[in-house]
């Protein structure tokens, strides 16, 4: 996935000059050799250990000094057309624009749900549970964003997924890095909400778009655990922004939208076994505790 992803971006056919870095977390699979003999022009920063999504990035971040910096997974392809030169043009004209995230496809064109969205707060967390947000997008903002305007036209969120996120470095110097507390996910809309904490502004743009496998790192690591570390974070995010309001109300209105999303799939046949098992797991995680 790594070779298709560096290969799709030198490949794109873009104007705009830029630098390559990638940052391997102990991989075992030849992916930093990899690297070095296929890709020469790409700066390798090799961690003895892994790391971690956030502090890995931090690495980089830390060290450069661009105008702009773009967060890309290596389970990414970027499509052959002209992506970064509409997409830093969005930045220079809205100077007050912190972070921007593209919309996010599977391989066979279908959106991805999480890709942006607005913080975790009690209102937006019962609004997605309780599908509130899918069926009144527009009043009722949920913890993912719906109900995607015509047009292509911007969305003013309060995070977008770090799969593929730009960043201003200006800006970045002064809210700060990302939080490299987590390890990994939700990091992405940890940093949304400090930006926006800062008088900044987040942007969706659905006119741009990468294909994102998902999942392809916590796959490979054979990791369970990470099922439930999504919601775990979330919860953190919601006691970081919610002071007073105590965690458990994220974890229960969370619960009940995964057992019930759980049950319609398994209401409506064999054909969503699959998914309906995947939210049982998610909140057997949450809920009960498990891996």
């Amino acid at each position: 996935m790594l070779r298709e992803c560096l290969t799709s971006l030198f490949a794109q056919p873009t104007g705009v000059p830029f630098v390559t870095y990638v940052v391997d977390n102990a991989s075992t699979d030849g992916s930093a050799e990899m690297v070095q003999a296929c890709f020469p022009q790409v700066v390798l920063i090799s961690n003895p250990e892994n790391v971690g999504f956030a502090k890995a990035n931090n690495q980089v971040l830390s060290q450069i000094n661009t105008p702009y910096a773009l967060l890309l997974n290596s389970d990414t392809l970027i499509p052959q057309i002209d992506l970064f030169g509409p997409w830093i043009e969005f930045m220079e004209r809205n100077p007050m624009c912190a972070a921007s995230g593209c919309r996010l496809v599977f391989p066979d064109g279908s959106q991805q749900v999480g890709d942006a969205g607005y913080k975790p707060t009690l209102r937006s967390i019962i609004s997605h549970a309780l599908f509130l947000s899918r069926i009144f997008p527009t009043t009722f903002k949920g913890i993912f964003l719906t109900g995607v305007p015509g047009g292509g036209k911007p969305v003013e969120v309060d995070w977008v997924c770090g799969a593929a996120l730009m960043v201003r470095m200006s800006a970045v110097k002064q809210v700060g890095l990302m939080d490299d507390s987590f390890f990994m996910f939700a990091e992405d809309i940890e940093w949304g909400c400090r930006m926006r904490e800062h008088g900044f502004k987040v942007f969706y743009l659905p006119a741009l778009f990468i294909v994102h496998y998902q999942g392809a790192s916590s796959k490979k690591q054979k990791v369970e655990k990470f099922s439930g570390l999504w919601l775990r974070n979330v919860r953190k995010i919601f006691e970081r922004y919610n002071p007073g309001i105590p965690g458990f109300w994220c974890d229960f209105f969370m619960g009940l939208g995964l057992l019930l999303r759980s049950v319609i799939y398994l209401i409506l046949g064999k054909k969503f076994a699959s998914k309906s098992k995947r939210m049982f797991h998610y909140f057997e995680a949450l809920v009960l505790g498990k891996d």
